[in-house]
């Protein structure tokens, strides 16, 4: 099953997918009938298959250090996805509005799946954790600490 997703992207990026659409229909316009046909990384008459990938990822692992480690297509997702929650947090987004717009934009069917892949992101809401409830312990007494640990709770959760 096909499914599309439409995404906001900026403009120059627009701009630039548009000049290499047109330099694509011109390097290869006689070899298609159509080239809006054509597959966003091709740039020879033959159409990527998976077999190729794969064969040229066996090739590329050859001739790369050991210790250099394969990065995945699937990580520039995760690496988008870690990048725009470091520029909301860092932007004073709560931590609800940006796994929201990151289910919708990764296309996730709920925000837990979104909250389970990317809240180890998040480390130092455990670190600070015991100061802000010692905090309010000592300035506001036990009331105010428990009111302040369930709502941490369910923050994180």
């Amino acid at each position: 099953m096909l499914f599309i997703r439409r995404i906001y992207i900026h403009k120059a990026f627009v701009q630039e997918l548009t000049q290499w659409k047109e330099k694509q229909a011109h390097l290869l316009v006689e070899f298609t009938d159509n080239t809006e046909n054509l597959q966003i990384f091709q740039d020879s008459p033959l159409q990527l298959t998976a077999p190729m990938v794969s064969n040229q990822k066996i090739k590329l692992k050859k001739r790369i250090p050991a210790s250099l480690k394969m990065i995945r297509n699937h990580d520039f997702r995760h690496s988008h996805a870690a990048f725009l929650i470091s520029k909301g947090l860092r932007n004073g987004e709560g931590k609800d509005s940006i796994f929201f717009t990151l289910m919708k934009r990764l296309g996730h069917s709920s925000i837990n799946t979104t909250i389970n892949i990317y809240s180890h992101l998040f480390p130092t809401q455990q670190k600070k954790l015991p100061m802000l409830l010692t905090t309010s312990r000592a300035k506001n007494g036990k009331k105010i600490y428990k009111t302040r640990l369930k709502a941490l709770i369910r923050k994180e959760s």
